[in-house]
């Protein structure tokens, strides 16, 4: 994944049955002159096609794959075989690992989020939720949420680690590890060897159920993300303000007094919570940034996850 260090945010107009402002961002791994540069330039290339097609450019029609706007704040690196993640903060202020390195799928299950995590973690009742039921496999919650809406099942956390584990004897080639989250699981796959723009990997997130949204972006930055620090709100704080997101597009630094509330709120917090480990432990490699991911969001910690 790209992430530039300077940005620049071109504004203007276009005119259709009446002015309309448009903006268009540009980046620079060198100096914000060449920001400013690449904004400009994209800008006036989004005005040409509004103005030729008549009317307003839906979200990124026009634009193509755009750098997210996330500070660097540190690399995990190997002698062997040098920058292996990335660590970023995201629009809301967590930290966030985005590697090429390892597989890695996030698996959202609606209701989970609102109810306590032991609730959660029920053994499965009658058919396993559904997830053996026939028809295209299109993965845990393809499956699980075709269904029309009054005979959508509740899904407990036994009944999605069983799927997962039918995809692991499915897939023997895998190693898979298995991780709670706030709000469904987190699977890890060693031994894929393929970026997440590939056919392969999107195949395999959409067979594990990943969220759609977490597969698009994985798709268009060729890399897979892990938030390794709780969402703010979870622990009782507010994402951060505009103000701080745009300091260090002008240089700066972090907001230091929405940062140090963050870390006080956060410190009672996990991220997930590793419930089984399949197959084999892949390369040294894969092990490096697991061992990473799994120190950052204390998978051991026996405090609540957020």
């Amino acid at each position: 994944m790209e992430f530039p260090r300077f940005w620049f945010k071109a504004t203007g107009a276009v005119a259709l049955d009446r002015p309309r402002a448009l903006e268009a961002w540009g980046w620079s791994s060198t100096s914000e002159a060449e920001a400013r540069t690449v904004a400009e330039g994209r800008l006036r290339r989004a005005v040409a096609a509004a103005e030729s097609a008549g009317r307003m450019p839906e979200h990124g029609e026009y634009y193509p794959r755009v750098p997210l706007r996330e500070p660097v704040l540190a690399l995990v690196s190997e002698a062997r075989t040098g920058v292996e993640a990335v660590i970023t903060r995201n629009r809301y202020g967590a930290e966030v690992l985005n590697t090429d390195r390892l597989f890695i799928a996030d698996i959202d299950v609606p209701g989970w989020e609102e109810v306590p995590e032991e609730t959660a973690r029920q053994a499965p009742t009658g058919t396993s939720a559904g997830v053996g039921a026939g028809g295209p496999r299109r993965g845990l919650l393809g499956r699980l949420f075709a269904e029309p809406e009054p005979a959508r099942p509740g899904i407990t956390e036994g009944a999605a680690v069983e799927y997962i584990r039918g995809f692991a004897a499915r897939r023997p080639e895998y190693g898979v590890r298995i991780y709670r989250t706030r709000a469904g699981l987190r699977v890890i796959l060693t031994g894929v060897r393929k970026t997440a723009d590939t056919e392969a990997a999107q195949g395999l997130l959409t067979e594990l159920g990943a969220d759609p949204r977490y597969s698009a972006l994985a798709r268009g930055h060729a890399s897979y993300r892990a938030r390794l620090t709780p969402k703010p709100w979870r622990a009782g704080w507010h994402a951060l303000p505009v103000s701080g997101r745009g300091r260090f597009w002008e240089g700066g630094e972090d907001d230091p007094t929405w940062l140090a509330a963050y870390r006080e709120r956060t410190a009672q917090f996990a991220v997930c919570r590793l419930l089984e480990v399949i197959g084999h432990g892949g390369s040294a490699t894969e092990g490096e940034v697991i061992a990473f991911h799994d120190s950052a969001t204390r998978v051991g910690s026996p405090d609540p996850l957020a």
